[in-house]
């Protein structure tokens, strides 16, 4: 993947204020407008050398195969332009069905992903699929699969594959009050097999927190913290 075809297809944020490159930071949103310029929070990332890219992957993808071998050649195609080598930091952040694809990516990907990030995750689309009317129609299309589709939806659903999830550091955040991804039924489900398994995972339940709601500042200082240490700054 050429640097020009980079530019059409994802929002490519370089390091900052004089930083060299350490690695990327690459995050998938759940939807919205299409990301133009970068945000405060981004800002802190590319200030500490990390290659800010915003991975659109379209509304109601859900990680299926062609969006995984996209996601392949786009990381090896920034590598490439900003000279990182293969075991370069490679963090991953989403909310909703962006953190979806922050946990699911690392299931299939061909590059090294270093550490996760998810904001109130979907993480079982079995479950989803019946949490909102619209869910099936996006899940059959972005899987073309247009029967009984249960075993599709398990094999990319991170809560039934925790075996497959690199041993890395991770953090959920997860709003209490979320009416739109069942915080019980996907993040409480899926941190307690992930710490059965042992992997690296912090945890922080937001009371009172909506979908992809505000949290407080600490907590935001929290995950800034985790991720710039991911990458190597401070």
């Amino acid at each position: 993947m050429n640097d020009e075809l980079i530019d059409q297809i994802a929002w490519v944020g370089a390091p900052v204020d004089g930083a060299s490159p350490r690695g990327i930071v690459l995050e998938f949103s759940g939807g919205g407008p299409i990301k133009t310029e970068p945000s405060r929070g981004n800002l802190a990332f590319m200030q500490a050398g990390g290659v800010f890219v915003d991975a659109y992957v379209g509304p109601g993808s859900w990680m299926h195969e062609g969006v995984r071998s996209y996601l392949d050649q786009l990381v090896m195609g920034v590598r490439r332009r900003f000279d990182l080598g293969p075991d370069s930091p490679l963090i991953l952040i989403g909310g909703s069905m962006g953190g979806h694809a922050a946990l699911t990516y690392p299931m299939f990907s061909l590059p090294r992903v270093t550490a996760v990030y998810a904001n109130c995750p979907v993480t079982d689309l079995v479950y989803h699929y019946a949490e909102r009317p619209d869910l099936p129609r996006q899940m059959h299309h972005a899987f073309r699969n247009f029967g009984v589709i249960t075993e599709t939806l398990e094999v990319n659903s991170p809560v039934y594959n925790v075996d497959r999830l690199p041993d890395i550091p991770y953090m959920v955040v997860h709003g209490e009050a979320d009416n739109q991804v069942s915080k019980v039924h996907h993040s409480d489900r899926l941190v307690a097999v992930m710490k059965e398994r042992g992997l690296r995972i912090e945890y922080v339940p937001v009371p009172g927190m909506t979908h992809c709601g505000a949290y407080p500042d600490e907590i935001g200082q929290r995950v800034q913290s985790f991720l710039l240490a991911q990458l190597g700054g401070s």
